[in-house]
């Protein structure tokens, strides 16, 4: 009978894990990089591509380098999303970023609330975030950040922002970027043991 109850917990637990992530809500279009950059649009003195062969959680990461300045900079904005009526009054932003960390280099995220649903009027920057946990064990690290809404908000462009350290070195990767109402972002565990 204990097993018999054992293994029905087992598959109960099995079957709501899968729900949680049909629940979840990123609104960022091309979030991941699987494939390209499409979507974003780069500014600044830093080289912005597509790389196939680093990402995660899989490969396919969106790549800021570029070298000789300490000033060498780069921001990419994703495409303009709207927010579902009736708006949250808090969100969750995450990216997960490799760089090496040395020097004043320095990976941050955010994200810009507009007014309109073009994203044009009354920009507003959210949800900042700076600071990465340690690195797993090829070097990739989560960044998050949560933030209130402003009213009105109708639209909103996620920012990813790469600075070259001392060196004048910029070597950095995005990747997994996420923004959503607060509770839908789903977290992604790099580790996971049962005791």
């Amino acid at each position: 009978m204990g097993l018999l109850k054992d293994c029905a917990v087992t598959m109960i637990l099995l079957l709501a894990v899968p729900c949680f992530a049909v629940h979840a809500q990123n609104l960022v279009s091309n979030p991941d990089f699987d494939t390209d950059i499409k979507g974003w649009t780069a500014q600044g003195s830093a080289a912005f591509n597509w790389d196939g062969s680093d990402g995660s959680p899989s490969a396919g990461s969106a790549h800021f380098s570029g070298s000789g300045s300490a000033g060498i900079t780069g921001t990419a904005t994703s495409d303009c999303f709207a927010i579902p009526m009736p708006a949250p009054a808090t969100v969750d932003l995450r990216a997960n970023v490799k760089f090496a960390a040395s020097g004043n280099a320095g990976p941050s995220f955010y994200a810009l609330a507009f007014t309109d649903g073009n994203c044009t009027a009354g920009g507003s920057m959210i949800g900042v975030s700076n600071a990465f946990g340690p690195p797993d064990g090829n070097g990739w690290r989560q960044g998050q950040a949560s933030a209130l809404l402003p009213i009105g908000t109708n639209g909103v462009e996620m920012q990813l922002f790469g600075q070259a350290d001392g060196s004048g070195n910029l070597d950095m990767h995005f990747d997994h970027v996420q923004f959503g109402a607060s509770g839908t972002v789903p977290v992604i565990l790099q580790t996971f043991g049962v005791y």
